[in-house]
């Protein structure tokens, strides 16, 4: 990424984490907690985290922690 672009890069997602913590506590869609928490993960710099939390379903993740836990 190019160097001038980095503020609003953060400024973006500082933007968009401050939406999600909002309205998580509103929300009670499960998909759309998920995304939030995705989101959120995201924003941190948990980039495997929010990977998992907004590319696979309930399902999938399940399956995954029966699989490695």
């Amino acid at each position: 990424m190019p160097q001038w672009l980095v503020g609003w890069y953060e400024s973006a997602w500082a933007s968009l984490g401050a939406l999600a913590l909002r309205d998580y506590d509103k929300t009670t869609d499960p998909v759309a907690a998920r995304l939030i928490l995705a989101v959120l993960a995201l924003w941190k710099g948990l980039m495997d985290v929010g990977t998992i939390a907004g590319e696979f379903t309930e399902e999938e993740t399940r399956k995954m922690l029966a699989l490695y836990l």
